[in-house]
C-alpha cells in the first residue's frame, strides 16, 4: 500500500497460487491519482520487495500496460485461453 500523510491512497492484492503470487486487484484514490508513481509504486516495486525467492519463482502483473511492464523489468509471456460466444 502507499500512504501519503497517512492516509491510504493506492493498493494492491497479491495472492500466492503456486509459486507464482497473482496480482487480483489494485485500487487508487482521487488523491493517489494526482500522486505520481503511487500506483507504480503498490502493483511493480512493493511486491518484488515483498515477495520471497524461497516461495514465489513468478510475479504476475496481469494483463495490459504492455510497455510499462517492460520498462520495469517484467518480461511478457504469452497466455491462451478460449472464447465462449454467448
Amino acid at each position: 500500500m502507499a500512504r501519503k500523510s497517512g492516509r491510504l491512497i493506492a493498493h494492491a492484492l497479491f495472492v500466492e497460487d503456486g509459486r507464482t503470487l497473482q496480482n487480483v486487484y489494485v485500487g487508487t484514490t482521487e488523491t493517489g491519482r494526482s500522486v505520481p508513481f503511487a500506483h507504480l509504486a503498490v502493483t511493480y516495486h512493493e511486491p518484488m520487495l515483498r515477495a520471497s525467492k524461497s516461495r514465489c519463482d513468478w510475479i504476475d502483473y496481469g494483463v495490459g500496460h504492455g510497455d510499462t511492464k517492460r520498462v520495469q523489468g517484467c518480461d511478457a509471456v504469452p497466455l491462451g485461453g478460449h472464447l465462449i460466444v454467448l
